[in-house]
């Protein structure tokens, strides 16, 4: 009876261990996949002539078809729900475990950075934020200067009070508010205008 067990065992022990190997190839395997399609994720602007800002729905599309896992479909599905400024760090983490270098997640930095930009300007822009169209010309500076001060959530617009008050008169004031609004993407600018009038 020992014998027939004994024998038994080593007939199954070959087929446990192929099984065994099978299931570590197949697991590695599938962290080679996510790898890939955490790398066809970061390097999907180069690869597809692409940019985030300019064709983000081509882009999405571009990368979804190319996505060869569950996971790495969960992970680019995830991005979504996150704001722009989370999604750098999110693809970050992402490739660090697969030590894959992360270009898209730069890029989702820089359309972060760019919407809080525009969002200082876009104040800076409203006469109900800024408003100095009753006001002289120091103190139209002043108010300005106050509000990048204490209100600006963008290193960029510190730069801007350093050109209104390196400005010549309410001209260039004008054009340096407006050139930020255009370099924001605005289409306009209402405070800009009230600074053009002299006091």
């Amino acid at each position: 009876m020992k014998r027939r067990v004994a024998g038994r065992l080593e007939r199954a022990l070959p087929a446990a261990g192929l099984l065994l190997v099978l299931a570590i190839a197949g697991w590695r395997l599938g962290d080679a996949s996510y790898a890939d399609d955490v790398t066809t994720i970061c390097d999907a602007e180069g690869r597809s002539g692409l940019t985030l800002r300019r064709d983000m729905p081509a882009l999405t599309e571009w990368v979804r078809a190319r996505l060869g896992t569950p996971r790495g479909s969960a992970l680019f599905a995830s991005l979504r729900d996150l704001p722009f400024a989370e999604r750098g760090a999110q693809l970050r983490a992402a490739a660090r475990v697969t030590e894959t270098r992360c270009r898209v997640a730069d890029a989702y930095d820089a359309l972060a950075e760019e919407a809080v930009f525009r969002g200082d300007v876009e104040h800076l822009c409203s006469r109900v934020e800024t408003p100095v169209a009753d006001l002289d010309e120091g103190e139209r500076l002043q108010l300005l200067e106050e509000w990048i001060a204490t209100r600006a959530a963008s290193e960029r617009t510190a730069a801007i009070g350093g050109w209104l008050r390196a400005a010549t008169g309410p001209e260039d004031r004008a054009g340096v508010l407006a050139a930020a609004a255009h370099g924001a993407g605005l289409l306009s600018c209402d405070v800009a205008r009230d600074l053009a009038k002299p006091r």
